[in-house]
């Protein structure tokens, strides 16, 4: 596989779109970042994935000023990350490596991800990302709420992440590191 091309033309367009990819499972905090979304306005929320978390998570949903739309498991989440503004991690933990992290920093989107070790590693101490407090819906909706707040703020985390993926996983990197092990 190779890293995609960065996606282009997000612009200033309303609402934002925000992703979430992930296990609808406790751990992986998507409820954190309904709480953080609460009272806010100007977003849809795409969620793709599945889990034992599902139906609490629908219930969490409803509600005023809430646009989320729920698409289940999805075998190619490429079309997703292609039209996403901002990508969401609010990751509790425990994370191997996230990959859904590395695809979203692939498409050159602008991700908020919990300050979990592998994701402060990922995004190189937050280089490529805004990190927030892990567990912490207020931290997690600061973040969130500057990225959206800010076109040049936005462009600019999401050409970082895209920028690290490029340095440290694209398949050139990868063949390199594989040889020197070897």
């Amino acid at each position: 596989p190779s890293i995609p091309a960065k996606s282009e033309g997000r612009g200033s367009r309303l609402p934002l779109r925000l992703l979430f990819v992930g296990r609808l499972e406790y751990n992986k905090g998507l409820h954190l970042l309904l709480q953080a979304l609460q009272d806010m306005s100007g977003y849809e929320l795409t969620v793709v994935g599945d889990g034992s978390e599902l139906a609490h998570l629908r219930s969490l949903a409803v509600g005023k000023n809430k646009v989320i739309l729920f698409c289940g498991f999805q075998s190619d989440v490429s079309h997703y990350y292609r039209n996403a503004d901002i990508f969401v991690m609010p990751s509790m933990g425990p994370e191997g490596l996230p990959l859904v992290t590395i695809e979203a920093m692939s498409y050159g989107l602008p991700c908020v991800l919990s300050d979990l070790p592998v994701h402060v590693e990922v995004s190189q101490n937050g280089t490529g990302a805004m990190l927030f407090k892990s567990g912490d819906a207020a931290s997690l909706r600061s973040e969130l709420q500057k990225l959206m707040d800010c076109q040049q703020e936005r462009d600019k985390v999401g050409d970082a992440a895209y920028q690290l993926v490029l340095q440290r996983h694209s398949p050139q990197v990868a063949s390199k590191a594989y040889v020197s092990a070897l």
